[in-house]
């Protein structure tokens, strides 16, 4: 296995999310669409999106060498829902998270190098921003970075 970052991780993590073909039929006509910022998603754009890696940190259960240690990392998919009713939102949300999940959990190392595991860690709703609906799908990976923890 080869070690990653965070950098690449989330270059390989958007490029699989905008060519997804959204799998609910409704709405599959609106693809998913990449903007450079968080504060760029809420939209009346329907799946614009932006992913971000937070809270990463070594875990103290897993894969050490001396060139490499795992880590663990909270990722989250802004997406915005433009101003769709309350029930399509939670429908496509369901059936996008689920699409997000399983194209990024079957890209594990070797097709996503460094990549260990990924799981499904559900919804997060944002504000709404002028009638904007928008939230994270959020995911936990595991990754193996470069180099020992601590090690200078």
């Amino acid at each position: 296995m080869t070690p990653t970052t965070t950098r690449a991780l989330r270059a390989a993590f958007t490029a699989t999310i905008r060519d997804l073909v959204p799998s609910e039929e409704a709405h599959r006509d609106r693809r998913w669409s990449e903007v450079l910022s968080r504060d760029k998603v809420p939209s009346a754009a329907l799946r614009r999106f932006f992913v971000s890696i937070r809270d990463a940190a070594a875990t103290t259960d897993g894969v050490y060498s001396p060139s490499s240690h795992e880590r663990r990392a909270t990722v989250l998919v802004y997406a915005s829902y433009g101003a769709l009713l309350e029930s399509e939102v939670e429908d496509l949300v369901s059936a996008d998270g689920n699409q997000i999940f399983i194209a990024l959990a079957i890209q594990q190392d070797p097709i996503i190098s460094g990549l260990i595991s990924v799981e499904d860690a559900g919804w997060n709703d944002e504000d709404e921003e002028n009638g904007q609906r928008w939230g994270a799908h959020r995911l936990e990976i595991r990754y193996l970075a470069h180099g020992i923890p601590g090690a200078t």
